[in-house]
């Protein structure tokens, strides 16, 4: 981003197609100055769902560019979501196995590689995630031990139901920690 330019648009977009992502409604507020580019409040529909994000990605610092983001989405498609973004298929790879929507807060930064992509071991950052309602669909550790106790109360384990989940996440250096959460299953 060059250092001499200080500029700002808005922007009100009917679609945008990025990668295989299609987004529809696409509005907000774009700056650039002093070697940043800042996203100001920028909405869209995708996914299934709705989003806003907040950010920056600067190329102050010598080496590779550095993101620093804010995003919170509302009833999301989890298999979507998964097929699409490659960082939830990265750090969350349970989603595979997921059936439903879910709506998630998340603040990050990272350094960028040559392909735009987030260094995931330098990514860092503080959210959550709430899933009002989906289905664990033949997760295999769930499929194992249904297999191997053959108790009636669990053999509907590769169909499992979620309501009303949520957690805390943090990522350290591209470690997903999760905080505790309660799971009813079945009453």
């Amino acid at each position: 981003v060059p250092k001499n330019i200080d500029f700002t648009t808005t922007a009100n977009i009917k679609e945008v197609l990025y990668d295989k992502i299609v987004m529809t409604n696409v509005k907000g507020a774009l700056n650039v100055k002093d070697e940043k580019l800042n996203i100001n409040s920028v909405t869209a529909n995708l996914l299934g769902g709705s989003a806003k994000i907040n950010g920056s990605y600067s190329t102050k610092a010598e080496g590779k560019p550095v993101i620093d983001f804010k995003y919170d989405v509302k009833d999301f498609d989890i298999k979507q979501s998964f097929e699409y973004v490659n960082t939830i298929q990265s750090i969350a790879p349970i989603a595979k196995y997921l059936n439903g929507k879910f709506s998630s807060d998340f603040g990050f930064n990272s350094v960028l590689e040559d392909d735009f992509m987030p260094n995931l071991t330098m990514l860092n950052g503080l959210g959550s995630v709430k899933i009002s309602a989906a289905n664990l669909v033949n997760l295999p550790i769930f499929k194992a031990v249904s297999d191997a106790v053959k108790i009636p109360l669990l053999s509907n384990l590769n169909n499992a139901a979620i309501k009303n989940a949520w957690t805390v996440f943090k990522v350290e250096n591209g470690k997903v920690n999760v905080e505790p959460f309660d799971y009813v299953y079945e009453d």
